[in-house]
């Protein structure tokens, strides 16, 4: 299986996980784009579920200011320990 195999369902999630920290934190949209910097048209999309291919720089932003681990949002901290069992 390849690795993009393997984030797949990860990536699809991706989405939810960045919405649903938002709304539980009480984020506004416009908050959200001014302290990430990332632009209103990405955020957007992303929160509505209609953004493809989020850029790394973008989800790096957005998971520091929701407090979330972009390794764990990605996946990659769940294929790093199966890896080394």
């Amino acid at each position: 299986m390849s690795a993009i195999q393997e984030l797949a369902p990860y990536i699809s999630a991706y989405q939810g996980i960045i919405k649903q920290a938002k709304d539980d934190q009480h984020y506004t949209i416009d908050r959200l784009v001014e302290e990430s910097g990332v632009s209103r048209s990405a955020v957007t999309k992303l929160c509505a579920g209609i953004q493809q291919d989020p850029k790394l720089y973008n989800s790096a932003a957005l998971c520091r200011v929701l407090g979330l681990s972009l390794d764990s949002c990605s996946g990659l901290s769940s294929l790093q320990k199966a890896r080394k069992t």
